[in-house]
């Protein structure tokens, strides 16, 4: 199965949790006419199946060595009866977009992860064949895909136990350093191994509840010193990693005509000096 065709099956299984709604898509139709015929025949037929057309894949190699690693596009164009319009569009503006958006897919014959996203569904024009009306919504999708790297969207991050969510232009590191010392009148220094230092590093996007509200004091009025925990797990974890951290330094941006984004850097309660 070529990825055109494994894209479009992928993506008529996500479109098909509805539980009353049913789509079929189809790809690499050599015959439009013939297409448009047996559509209009089976909406004649008031058949429980929305025709879709997936069209236009590109697809190009991120270009990292042995990666295989992707970034692709496709659109798919869905033929709606009139009177299913308004229906299908709030179900594809909502349930089937959080299905979509910053989700992933994974083909269990190759291995390859596929991250995707897509653009907000938009009719096209409404059109009339042998006495059957019906729509015509266009969605464009986009895809970024590995075999062999994890994206950064499997990593779960918890504040108190509420998942926050990463700013886009995000940084996000986990930092550790080892204590450097020099003994007095001596020439060279050394590391000390066994004493460590490690600092968390998130920028996510602010809400108006804790542990945001609690971040936000500390950042803007100098509090200190408030213990939170800071809940990670990686897809390699059997359980999630817990720690009591405090907020070291921190930022908040506020641009216009944009969401607010804390910048936080939390080290382990203990490593910082407490009052």
């Amino acid at each position: 199965m070529d990825r055109q065709t494994y894209l479009a099956k992928r993506i008529e299984e996500i479109l098909n949790e509805h539980p009353t709604l049913k789509f079929r898509v189809l790809d690499h139709v050599a015959d439009l006419d013939e297409f448009y015929g047996d559509m209009i025949a089976h909406y004649k037929e008031e058949t429980v199946h929305f025709w879709c057309l997936l069209t236009d894949y590109m697809g190009e190699y991120i270009p990292i060595k042995n990666a295989r690693s992707t970034i692709e596009s496709c659109n798919l164009w869905l033929h709606i009866p009139v009177n299913f319009i308004d229906e299908v569009m709030a179900y594809l503006k909502t349930d089937f977009a959080d299905s979509v958006v910053a989700n992933e897919i994974k083909d269990a014959t190759t291995g390859i992860t596929t991250l995707m996203t897509m653009n907000i569904p938009s009719v096209v024009e409404e059109q009339m064949k042998d006495g059957v009306t019906y729509v015509i919504v266009v969605i464009s999708f986009s895809f970024k895909s590995s075999g062999k790297f994890v994206f950064g969207n499997k990593v779960s991050v918890k504040l108190n136990g509420v998942e926050v969510v990463p700013y886009d232009g995000r940084q996000i590191d986990q930092v550790k350093s080892n204590m450097a010392i020099q003994p007095l009148e001596a020439m060279t220094g050394g590391v000390i191994t066994t004493d460590n230092v490690v600092k968390y590093t998130y920028s996510f996007y602010y809400e108006p509840r804790e542990p945001f509200l609690s971040l936000l004091d500390e950042i803007r009025f100098g509090k200190q010193n408030v213990i939170y925990e800071l809940e990670t797990r990686f897809p390699s974890d059997e359980a999630p990693a817990k720690q009591k951290v405090i907020l070291s330094s921190g930022s908040v941006s506020y641009p216009i005509g944009n969401f607010i984004v804390l910048n936080c850097i939390f080290s382990l309660d203990g490593e910082e000096l407490i009052d």
